[in-house]
């Protein structure tokens, strides 16, 4: 009986004691929110509350993803790919893979057209990228960021909604 009891109580600390073989995996998959904008040249974090605009992605297992904007009161949509970072490259040592976001064209068409004649930069308000293609960065920290593209350069972060 004793013998028992000390090989129960031994399988009780192995199983306590073991790692976890399902570490939590990052990944794009589900809705994310804006959480925080860092403002081109500044240092200065401006948070979701404070903004006057939401912005939401949302990524389907299927590789396609839509945005909206409360600022472009539009959302788009388009397919995306993973790419994997390669850590002696990356500008951001939090970086684990980008996310190749492309816009459909019928949409980025629309967005050209509702924006003739005005500041090209407007556009910006719709895309963070170039053309119809935007990039996104997947954090170690769980978040995803645009890393400040084009001219309007704002940093933008964010988290799981």
């Amino acid at each position: 009986m004793k013998k028992l009891l000390l090989l129960a109580f031994a399988v009780l600390i192995l199983a306590a004691c073991q790692n976890d073989d399902n570490p939590t995996v990052l990944t794009e998959i589900g809705e994310w929110k804006l959480e925080q904008l860092t403002p081109v040249r500044s240092t200065e974090v401006i948070t979701a509350a404070e903004l006057d605009f939401t912005e939401t992605y949302h990524f389907r297992e299927n590789g396609t993803f839509s945005k909206f904007s409360t600022r472009a009161e539009m959302e788009l949509s388009g397919t995306y790919e993973t790419v994997p970072v390669d850590p002696d490259d990356r500008f951001d040592p939090m970086l684990v893979r980008q996310l190749i976001l492309t816009f459909d064209s019928d949409q980025y068409e629309a967005i050209l057209d509702r924006e003739e004649g005005s500041n090209r930069a407007y556009v910006d308000l719709y895309i963070y990228g170039v053309d119809n293609f935007e990039v996104l960065g997947l954090r170690n920290d769980n978040s995803l960021s645009n890393g400040g593209h084009r001219s309007h350069g704002d940093f933008l972060v964010y988290t799981r909604k």
